[in-house]
């Protein structure tokens, strides 16, 4: 046994910074910023002045608030299908 077998490997952080989180949710930074003064983004650590920190776990919450279900071709809410909207219904 050598001296580095006895070093335990820290565990990965759970904390990741603004840059860190955007690039985990496909968005730019400056939309977690916007979101931060604007709201409706995921929650956050605000630590120090200069410092915010999101964690895994929320960011992963918060992504899954997001789903959106398909709509069925024939779904009542379908603007295609609303009456009038008929595209064929042209001049003949």
């Amino acid at each position: 046994m050598n001296d580095t077998d006895a070093i335990p490997t820290p565990p990965p952080s759970e904390w990741c910074n603004t840059e860190e989180a955007a690039a985990l949710l496909s968005l730019a930074p400056g939309t977690l910023v916007s979101y931060r003064t604007k709201g409706g983004g995921p929650p956050f650590y605000r630590i120090g002045r200069n410092s915010v920190k999101y964690t895994y776990a929320d960011l992963r919450a918060w992504m899954l608030t997001k789903r959106v279900e398909p709509q069925t071709r024939n779904s009542p809410n379908d603007p295609d299908q609303a009456q009038g909207s008929d595209e064929d219904s042209g001049p003949a």
